[in-house]
């Protein structure tokens, strides 16, 4: 079942399991166990672009929201008006977004195949929409010139009557007009023509000389002047004036109620009507909506004429309510005979176009998919996303803008980011951007509210839990708006609700917001310094047998600085790492262990990164059920890598343990396989440790220990004894012997290095005093003479009778200096 077709259904995500990829494009719900990556789609990408225009549909047949029906018993009542003595006006009312633009050209559409279903003539049709003339002063000019390009163009019956009514309607187009003009802008210019008649008035009656004469040129002179002034002060006003002379000074010219007559009785004869659409409305200014509706009122008389209105029904209504001293609602009332409805969306319908459109956009990337990812989408898509999504357009809009945002964490066809998570922020980007703003900009500022978190601190859990709901009810919000906002806040961090979890061991494998590592993703679209791209992790996943190419991606890595988080990665999500790949992988990491970066001591990896590579090693091997496999995994990796230092640390963690108080584990693989690795391991332990090339290896003491108990404590002391006469070689020994222990003084003050030298342990292996003897004349480091000073104090101690096992030597801070601080000392 594919993702769309549970979300759609009744019964969203009925099939509990795990999701596997099955084929492209498509997700397979099926009652398994286990995590799994979702394959990338073979599928090539959809030819058109990924944004969307948020154009209307244009073909009927593209109908997703069940709307055809009503479109065609629309147009079947308009096609069939011949009323021959009224107009008609239709409104359309809905909400933007809703998607009255398309339903307006399905109605269009159906009305063209009535009218050819029924043999007869189609409406010719007006389209004008007022919003492409809005601020430019033409609203009334547009408004007779689309309705006149329709006459002009001989598209009402024949070429003899739409000339007519192009003659008749340019007249009343010219009269409205100039009265239009007049009416508006002679109140903007009183004041200079009350000017301008006051000095006209002083100069006529300079002119002549009797009384009467000088009254008469002075009313003429003030009317000349005035309207001279008037037209020079406002040319609208002139070029109007202009036309209507033009229009009355022609001969035979008939008045205007004889032009409305001659309207009137052309259109009453015409055979089909004249549909007038007029869309977004509701996009005009107060001022320019009352003037296309007193256009529509006062030239809706006509008969045959039918005029659709599209509008959002409140906003017109606002815009009307100063008019003739009325409410907006009642003064529609004298405007639109007819007031429709656009059909809500229905609700299945709208799920089906918004879980589709994801599912297109999630196909194109690989991601970690298990059953609890299943059930926490089916969770927070009912709470946290859904409820915020009410019309069509806010389904295309959403699904532009998070296909940006999701392919921009893309790499090299990974997903770098929890797709759920990302669903749930460009929610809130989308809809609530203030408090996504606030969000971002707070953790953004303050990284370590997440430590501080996963350390529990009662106080900032306190504080995070209360700036969470300061958030929720800073704002007027309902107890609807703040019930969603609050799903889809506490969906994305679980640690801001009351009680919620401090951490989730799922959250940092499945790349959520809400762990330290993965939130500055979400807002920057690259990861972390120091941090790897989960695209490297399903390179790794793909690589099959092929160990060469694990290989140089683990050397890519090293060389890159991302090694060790590479490492803590694959920790992260070892049981998602496909059965085939496991010889591989851990082929791969055997072979560049001898050769690995230092690794800085810290909460995840206490210990050095060849450790980990050998726990790496041991926890995949577990995932081979079959032990016979495990085993002849075991012994051909070791067969064919030249390593030292992650093998033997493995076959060391490999050896069963028997520890007082705890239950005995289970053994990885038996004692004859192990007994062949240690076999195998041996000669290459001890060509690394005669030749000298043991002393570059950081495991060197963990390797002198394993020939220690693999070999003999004979053979080794004999080695040891004749290898330290050379002093360099005695310094490296007693430095390397060391034992050190990483103090942290809490996540927030760094840690520290403690050495101490474990004078009886180096004593069962070598000679104390002539190890001092050659360390002493080579010793020049820090920490190598506070070593022979420490071996000195052995050696004291020893002849004194007294305890000598650890002596404390130095303390190494985060900086690198050494310190001498006597708490250290036991």
């Amino acid at each position: 079942m594919c993702i769309a077709g549970a979300l759609a259904s009744n019964n969203l995500f009925p099939v509990k399991g795990a999701v596997r990829r099955t084929h492209p494009g498509r997700l397979d719900i099926s009652p398994t166990v286990g995590c799994h990556f979702r394959r990338l789609s073979a599928s090539p990408p959809a030819p058109d672009h990924k944004w969307n225009a948020d154009r209307p549909l244009e073909c009927i047949e593209d109908d997703a929201l069940s709307r055809a029906p009503f479109a065609r018993r629309v147009a079947k009542e308009i096609s069939g008006w011949r009323q021959k003595k009224d107009s008609l006006v239709i409104s359309l009312n809905g909400d933007w977004g809703s998607g009255k633009t398309s339903l307006k050209t399905f109605i269009r559409a159906s009305i063209v195949a009535e009218c050819e279903a029924a043999k007869m003539s189609a409406p010719a049709v007006v389209e004008f929409n007022p919003w492409q003339w809005s601020g430019q002063n033409r609203l009334l000019e547009a408004f007779f010139d689309e309705i006149g390009a329709v006459f002009r163009k001989g598209e009402v019956d024949n070429k003899i009557t739409s000339a007519k009514l192009a003659r008749f309607w340019e007249g009343l187009k010219v009269v409205t007009i100039a009265t239009r003009e007049v009416a508006t802008q002679v109140r903007e210019a009183v004041v200079t023509v009350a000017a301008l008649l006051a000095g006209g008035s002083g100069v006529a009656a300079t002119i002549v000389k009797s009384p009467l004469a000088q009254a008469w040129w002075s009313v003429g002179s003030l009317f000349l002047i005035g309207l001279s002034a008037l037209c020079g002060t406002v040319p609208a006003v002139a070029d109007a004036l202009a036309a209507l002379f033009k229009w009355k000074s022609e001969k035979k010219k008939p008045t205007l109620e004889q032009v409305r007559s001659s309207l009137w009785k052309e259109l009453e004869g015409i055979k089909s009507p004249v549909l007038v659409v007029i869309d977004d409305i509701d996009r005009l200014t107060k001022l320019e909506v009352r003037l296309l509706m007193q256009l529509v009122k006062a030239n809706a008389n006509f008969p045959n004429v039918v005029y659709l209105l599209l509008y959002q029904k409140d906003i017109v209504s606002k815009a009307l309510d100063e008019v003739a001293g009325a409410s907006g609602a009642d003064f529609l009332k004298k405007i639109v005979q007819i007031e429709l409805e656009v059909p809500a969306a229905p609700e299945h319908k709208l799920r089906e176009i918004f879980v589709t459109g994801l599912e297109r956009i999630w196909k194109r990337g690989e991601y970690r998919w298990d059953v609890a990812q299943n059930e926490r989408f089916r969770k927070l898509f009912e709470d946290a996303v859904w409820p915020f999504f009410a019309t069509p357009r806010d389904v295309k809009r959403f699904l532009s803008v998070y296909e940006f945002y999701y392919e921009g964490h893309l790499n090299e066809g990974t997903l770098e980011v929890n797709p759920i998570d990302l669903v749930l922020v460009e929610t809130l980007r989308m809809f609530d951007p203030q408090a996504y703003g606030e969000v971002a900009s707070a953790f953004q500022k303050q990284r370590s509210v997440f430590m501080e978190l996963l350390f529990e601190i009662k106080e900032a859990k306190e504080s995070f839990v209360a700036g969470f709901e300061e958030l929720i009810d800073k704002r007027e919000l309902d107890d609807r708006a703040k019930r969603r906002l609050r799903a889809l806040l506490y969906g994305l961090f679980p640690q801001a609700a009351e009680g919620g979890p401090s951490h989730g061991e799922d959250w940092d494998p499945d790349l959520r917001i809400c762990h330290a590592t993965h939130f500055p993703k979400y807002f920057q679209l690259v990861a972390t310094p120091g941090d790897v791209p989960a695209a490297l992790v399903n390179k790794l996943a793909a690589v099959d047998a092929d160990r060469g190419k694990a290989r140089i991606l683990l050397e890519e890595s090293i060389q890159g600085g991302s090694f060790i988080a590479l490492l803590q990665r694959l920790h992260i999500v070892r049981d998602d790492l496909p059965d085939r790949v496991i010889e591989t992988i851990v082929g791969a990491l055997f072979d560049v262990s001898d050769r690995l970066p230092e690794m800085k001591p810290q909460m995840a990896f206490p210990g050095d990164v060849e450790r980990e590579v050998g726990r790496l090693a041991v926890f995949l091997l577990k995932r081979v059920a079959d032990v016979a496999t495990r085993e002849a995994i075991l012994m051909r990796i070791l067969a064919t890598t030249d390593a030292v230092s992650a093998p033997v640390f493995c076959v060391a963690l490999l050896e069963p343990r028997d520890e007082p108080g705890q239950p005995k584990e289970e053994e990885v693989v038996g004692p004859a396989t192990l007994a062949a690795a240690k076999s195998e391991l041996l000669p290459r332990m001890w060509n690394v440790a005669k030749s000298g090339r043991l002393w570059s290896l950081r495991l060197a003491a963990m390797i002198i220990y394993r020939l220690r108990d693999w070999a003999g404590i004979q053979d080794v002391t004999a080695w040891i004894n004749e290898a330290i006469k050379d002093p360099k070689i005695a310094v490296l020994f007693l430095v390397e012997m060391l034992q050190s222990s990483n103090m942290n003084g809490g996540w927030h003050s760094g840690g520290r290095t403690v050495f101490y030298l474990l004078g009886q342990r180096m004593e069962e292996m070598t000679d104390l005093k002539l190890l001092l003897a050659s360390a002493e004349k080579a010793a020049a480091t820090e920490l190598a003479k506070a070593a022979v000073t420490g071996l000195r104090q052995v050696l004291e101690l020893k002849a004194a009778n007294k305890p000598y096992a650890e002596i404390y030597l130095l303390t190494q801070t985060t900086d690198g200096t050494f310190v001498r601080d006597p708490r250290w000392a036991r």
